[in-house]
C-alpha cells in the first residue's frame, strides 16, 4: 500500500502546499499531529475527496485519484462527526461499508422469506461481529443512529471502518468522545486490523496513547511564503499573500 501526494489545498482562508510519500509495511499506521488549525482535518478531507485540490495530485499505489469523486476512491473515512446517518439504523449504517446502494431491509427480509439461502442472516451476523469488535451489544443493531450517545456513535463509525475493504483508512480524532481505557482498546483494534489486513491507517490525534501506536508520526506545521508574488513550493505558486505550506516530517 502506497499513498503519495504533491498538492496545494485550501485551509479556510489559507492555502497549504504539501508533499509526502507513505508506504507499507513501514507505514501501516501513521499519526498526524500538529497545533489546532494547522490543517490536519483539511488534509484528510482533501485525500478523501471532500474538498477539492487547488493544484497537484494524490496517488494510491501509483494511480492518480485526485480527480475521482469520493465514492470512487479506495478510501474509508471517519470524520470527527462520525459520518453516521441519524435516520438509519445501526445495521444500515454498518452495511454502507460494503453495500453503498443500501438494499432496503424490507427487500432483504422478503428475499429471505422467498429463499432461505438469502444473505440477510449473513449480513446480520457480520454486523453483530463488528459491534462486538467495538464493545457494543448486539441489540444496538436495530436502534436508530441518532438515538445513540456521542461515544456510541463514534464506536459505530469505527465499526464501519473495520467493515470496509478499502485499502486506506482515514480517521480524524477517532476516539475523542471515549473514555481513555476504551479509546486505547479500540485504537489497538484498529492497528491490529490494519496490520493483519494489509491496510494503511492514517489518524489525526492529540492522544498520547494513539501516538504510541504509530509506525510513523507526521508533524504538520505551516510557514509564511517569503515572497508570495514569486515564491513557488514543489512547483505550486502560492496563490495569496497569506499562503503557506505544510511541512511533513
Amino acid at each position: 500500500m502506497k499513498l503519495a501526494a504533491d498538492m496545494v489545498i485550501r485551509c479556510g482562508e489559507h492555502f497549504r502546499a504539501c508533499r509526502f510519500c507513505l508506504e507499507s509495511p513501514d507505514d501501516h499506521v501513521v499519526v498526524l499531529v500538529g497545533d489546532s488549525g494547522v490543517g490536519k482535518s483539511s488534509l484528510l478531507d482533501a485525500i478523501a475527496g471532500l474538498s477539492p485540490l487547488e493544484s497537484g495530485g494524490i496517488q494510491i499505489n501509483d494511480a492518480e485519484i485526485g480527480d475521482l469523486p469520493p465514492a470512487r476512491r479506495p478510501i474509508s473515512y471517519m470524520r470527527q462527526s462520525g459520518n453516521l446517518f441519524a435516520h438509519l439504523s445501526v445495521f444500515d449504517n454498518l452495511r454502507l461499508a460494503w453495500d453503498p446502494r443500501l438494499v432496503p431491509l424490507w427487500r432483504m427480509r422478503l428475499a429471505a422469506w422467498r429463499k432461505p439461502s438469502s444473505p440477510l442472516e449473513a449480513e446480520i451476523a457480520r454486523c453483530e461481529s463488528l459491534l462486538q469488535d467495538v464493545e457494543l451489544p448486539k441489540a444496538y443493531l436495530w436502534r436508530q443512529a441518532g438515538t445513540l450517545s456521542g461515544g456510541e456513535q463514534q464506536r459505530v463509525a469505527i465499526a464501519r471502518i473495520l467493515g470496509s475493504a478499502a485499502p486506506l483508512m482515514l480517521l480524524d480524532e477517532p476516539a475523542n468522545a471515549l473514555q481513555p481505557e476504551l479509546a486505547l482498546r479500540l485504537t489497538q483494534a484498529l492497528v491490529r486490523h490494519a496490520r493483519t489486513q494489509n491496510r494503511m491507517l492514517v489518524m489525526a490525534s492529540h492522544d498520547r496513547d494513539v501516538l504510541a501506536q504509530g509506525d510513523r508520526i507526521i508533524q504538520l506545521t505551516w510557514h509564511q511564503c517569503p515572497d508570495t508574488s514569486t515564491q513557488e513550493h514543489q512547483g505550486h505558486q502560492c496563490p495569496e499573500i497569506d499562503a503557506g505550506w505544510l511541512v511533513v516530517r
